[in-house]
């Protein structure tokens, strides 16, 4: 356990040890004075703020050294210390720290920086460049994190509310932000409803978020489908930095299907007789189906003499189709039919109804169907009636004369 122990130890140090050599920059190498970059602060460096870079000299001479350094501006640098001028001992180290203002125009890059020194032993040099890198924080650290629609699928010419959540993810204040909901293209087929399509957020702190509502309107010739909306999010950061982020939203336009079954037509006249149904689909919904399957289940009621399936295909809003089905009844007085609809909506969502369709079953004489035949033979029966009458009293007046 002590082993494993010092082993930890060991390469925790030499981690370490790692990690500062790399934070160090070597700028300065002579035979009698040594110079490192050792560190900046704060980290990173951002346009528009001081940052404070410490330096350590060392005095590798056999005699003390009377130094003079002065740190040369370059952009987007200006040094608020001016030369700075001190004594080295044999062997002695001492850390220097310049403080320096970054311009606010400054770029997400590394610009260089270089040291003037001198010294009677070491007379007049300057140091290697060395690089300090700028982070300007860029846009990506604010984001979208949350989109919430109400309702998720928008029928034609229904209101909505779209609500979404910008976070700050940077390290310092965003502020000045406006949202907008760009709906301007003609194939986006939404407007605002009762407000602006821009909204606007005073500022978010650090690690904070703000939320933006916007209330919408499907117009009412809207196709379904899922539709592109471009959100735009403009904002400036503390320095005035200005930044734009675009981001797309899915919005769905459809609405539940609303579709019925009757039967149309039949030509069956008796408990066991046998003939042609005709049923009509109707699509009441606000938006077409589609890829319509008509299926007429088996049952212990009836036979199915035609195809027990019929595909029907697209159903327009506020249309109907039709679909036939010959069958023989056997005899039972209440026959239903068990009918199953499959279908698909405008946005390939899948659906399917199940119907139990009573069947009344009335004569043809209870239709008046057989009416026509009944008077005829009662017209004839009259008129023999009266040509038997007429020709009795005829025979009769012959006899008297």
């Amino acid at each position: 356990m002590k082993k494993i122990t010092f082993i930890m130890l060991v390469f925790t140090c030499i981690l370490m040890l790692s990690i500062s050599a790399q934070a160090r920059q070597r700028v300065t190498y002579t035979n009698v004075l040594i110079v490192d970059m050792v560190r900046y602060d704060p980290s990173p460096v951002r346009p528009g703020f001081s940052v404070d870079i410490w330096f350590e000299v060392s005095n590798i001479a056999k005699e003390s050294l009377d130094i003079k350094l002065d740190l040369v501006e370059e952009f987007p640098f200006t040094v608020v210390d001016g030369p700075i001028t001190f004594t080295l001992g044999v062997n002695e180290k001492k850390q220097i720290k310049y403080t320096v203002n970054v311009n606010s125009n400054a770029q997400d890059q590394s610009y260089s920086l270089f040291l003037q020194y001198f010294s009677e032993k070491a007379n007049t040099g300057y140091s290697q460049a060395f690089a300090v890198p700028i982070s300007r924080g860029g846009g990506v650290e604010v984001g979208v994190t949350t989109v919430n629609i109400d309702p998720e699928m928008i029928p034609p010419g229904d209101q909505a509310k779209l609500s979404i959540i910008i976070e700050n993810n940077a390290d310092y204040l965003m502020k000045d932000m406006t949202v907008e909901l760009n709906l301007e293209a003609d194939s986006i087929p939404f407007a605002p409803f009762g407000t602006t399509s821009k909204k606007k957020i005073r500022e978010i702190l650090v690690g904070s978020n703000a939320a933006v509502e916007f209330d919408i309107i499907a117009l009412p010739t809207a196709e379904a489908g899922i539709y592109k909306v471009p959100l735009i999010v403009q904002y400036y950061d503390e320095l005035g930095h200005s930044f734009n982020k675009s981001e797309l939203l899915g919005l769905t336009i459809g609405s539940e299907p609303d579709v019925y079954v009757e039967i149309k037509e039949k030509e069956i006249y008796s408990a066991k007789g046998t003939g042609d149904i005709v049923l009509n689909i109707v699509n009441k919904g606000l938006t077409d189906i589609k890829f319509l399957k008509v299926t007429l289940d088996t049952s212990d009621q009836y036979d199915i003499l035609s195809s027990s399936t019929v595909y029907i295909g697209d159903v327009d809003s506020d249309d109907e189709e039709t679909s036939d089905f010959k069958l023989r009844l056997k005899g039972a007085s209440d026959v239903k039919l068990l009918i199953r609809l499959e279908y698909r909506d405008a946005n390939n969502r899948p659906f399917e109804l199940d119907e139990d369709l009573p069947i009344v079953i009335y004569s043809k004489s209870e239709l008046g169907m057989e009416s026509n035949g009944t008077t005829w033979t009662i017209v004839i029966v009259v008129i023999l009636a009266g040509i038997g009458i007429w020709y009795y009293y005829r025979r009769k007046r012959r006899r008297q004369k």
